[in-house]
């Protein structure tokens, strides 16, 4: 076969981007796993909690905030535990710490009897339904919400048993519940799925004082400082097994809440933000993969750190190329990072194939270590499908009017022109929408890896138009004349070799195509990322859209 063709290293001296103030942002977080992030920031804010209201800035008592989240994680665990034996199911280690201190924010401290109990009502009931109000694997309520929808219940037929006052949306506490739910929904990439909630809820809130005569500027302070919203749609709305698979539905769900949590003000009816975030699981639990599906092992291959898996679905999947399935793997270790993992989808969706890669390094998760050792006829458990790293498909109508610029960046297929670029196992979406059919558009595949075993073969990505294989030369698997691949042969004679990195200076402009017309997707670790992204606006490119691997 016919050598690839080979670009230049850029010179020696090329500046080396440094990863931006969100890439070191993504490097950092990514060190730890959601739950040991969730846990560590809610006790932070439990914390100041404590400490405000031992100095007089908060009027709880410090003595019945530390009794009160002493029994509502007590309760929780033992409602957990109860429910695991019950079902039979393996519950998620540390998820009831973070159900406990949820329920400590939202229900009145207190020492008396009655106060207590409703403390360790909720909790019993939130652990409980972590099992009893789910539904093939899935859970239908955020159990922190099952617990306090429980107690308001409750608290009518049973003088004393209150319900959720949401304390914690405090003016005190406002700094620090803000700062950790900006930490943790960047950390979640749900950002704008909150700010779907809050601003409307913010806004609907204002409205509603101004309407009983307080003057504009208390309105919206009061409106941000003393009510639920920022607790909310930071730690409760953004809980991954109840949030909707697509933004278009996250929006639909974000709008129910914000309404439902606001309407008391301008109505008079018994509703509550609980009682508003039950309605929105609900529709969320509609809009998702209502049931597990369970994944048979087919053939497992390790390259390098790479493990390649190949499963067999009992049922198919509804599921897009570009989008990831949380994998639940109950025969897991402990080790404080959970059973789930979110892997992206790496083959054709329609197929009967469901393929997953991922990097198991040298001392990997509890999760990868057993994922390592499945051999064929092992299962593990998709709980559920989600994500927006879609391809645009938007044709250009033929005789329509066009926007300007609109020629330069479609091609022939009428489907816009894209440059798709991945850093080591980012490529993992890309193989999926180059599985899929698209009509002939002009894609572009740049594959930066630090070993040759790890780019794809050219039967794996039959839609890119042109593949740019970027592998340091002296790399594993780089001879001296090139990459080559796992299967022993060289690079196609289409395919481009550069000797580089992502981080090389201009190497997307000098290897793609009118990359300033293409729109750019990028997947990969943070730091890769980010400096793709710069790259890409530097070069020109309106639109950049990203995936970032976490990799824990």
């Amino acid at each position: 076969m016919t050598a690839a063709a080979v670009v230049p290293s850029m010179p020696a001296g090329a500046a080396v981007p440094r990863p931006g103030l969100a890439g070191r942002l993504d490097q950092a977080l990514g060190r730890v796993s959601m739950y040991t992030l969730v846990r560590a920031v809610l006790g932070f804010v439990a914390t100041a909690a404590v400490t405000l209201s031992a100095v007089g800035v908060l009027s709880t008592d410090p003595l019945a905030l530390i009794v009160s989240t002493a029994v509502a994680l007590a309760a929780t665990w033992a409602g957990t535990a109860a429910g695991a034996r019950l079902t039979g199911a393996r519950p998620h280690p540390g998820s009831w710490a973070i159900t406990g201190l949820i329920l400590s924010l939202l229900l009145w401290p207190g020492l008396t009897p009655a106060a207590l109990a409703t403390v360790a009502v909720a909790g019993l009931v939130a652990g409980l339904s972590k099992f009893v109000l789910a539904w093939r694997g899935r859970h239908v309520l955020n159990p922190a919400v099952a617990g306090a929808v429980a107690v308001g219940l409750v608290g009518l037929a049973v003088p004393g048993i209150g319900s959720a006052l949401w304390w914690v949306g405090n003016a005190a506490l406002l700094p620090v519940v803000a700062l950790g739910a900006l930490l943790v929904l960047w950390r979640t990439r749900r950002l704008g799925y909150a700010a779907s909630y809050a601003v409307p809820a913010w806004a609907l809130t204002t409205a509603g004082y101004l309407l009983l005569g307080t003057s504009l500027a208390d309105a919206a302070w009061w409106a941000v400082s003393a009510s639920p919203i920022v607790f909310l749609a930071g730690f409760m709305l953004s809980e991954p097994l109840t949030t909707p698979p697509r933004r278009g539905q996250r929006a639909a769900v974000a709008a129910l809440v914000a309404v439902g949590s606001v309407l008391p003000l301008f109505v008079a009816v018994p509703l509550t933000p609980e009682l508003a975030l039950a309605a929105g699981n609900v529709l969320a639990f509609l809009f998702g993969q209502r049931r597990a599906v369970v994944l048979r092992l087919r053939s497992a291959e390790r390259r390098g750190t790479l493990l390649d898996l190949r499963f067999e679905a009992a049922r198919p999947l509804r599921a897009r190329a570009g989008q990831y399935l949380e994998v639940d793997v109950p025969t897991a270790a402990r080790d404080g990072r959970g059973r789930r993992r979110a892997l992206s989808l790496a083959s054709d969706p329609a197929s009967d194939e469901v393929r997953l890669i991922t990097r198991v390094g040298e001392h990997p998760s509890a999760v990868k270590a057993e994922l390592a050792r499945l051999v064929p006829g092992d299962e593990v458990r998709a709980t559920g499908v989600a994500g927006d790293f879609l391809l645009p498909g938007a044709p250009v109508i033929p005789g329509a009017p066009r926007r300007r610029g609109a020629g330069r960046r479609s091609g022939p297929s009428g489907l816009r022109r894209l440059a798709l670029v991945a850093s080591g196992v980012g490529v993992t979406p890309f193989l999926a929408h180059l599985a899929v059919p698209h009509g002939g558009r002009d894609v572009v595949l740049v594959h930066a890896v630090r070993d040759a075993a790890e780019l794809p073969l050219p039967e794996e990505v039959p839609g890119a138009s042109l593949v740019v294989a970027v592998v340091p030369a002296g790399s594993p698997g780089c001879a001296p004349g090139g990459p080559v691949l796992r299967d022993g042969s060289r690079l196609p004679a289409d395919w481009v070799w550069l000797d580089g990195t992502l981080e090389t200076a201009g190497l997307l402009a000098a290897t793609v195509p009118g990359l300033a017309d293409r729109e750019v997707m990028v997947s990969g670790s943070p730091a890769s990322v980010s400096t793709v992204r710069r790259q890409a606006r530097a070069a020109g490119v309106r639109r950049v859209r990203t995936d970032t691997f976490l990799g824990y």
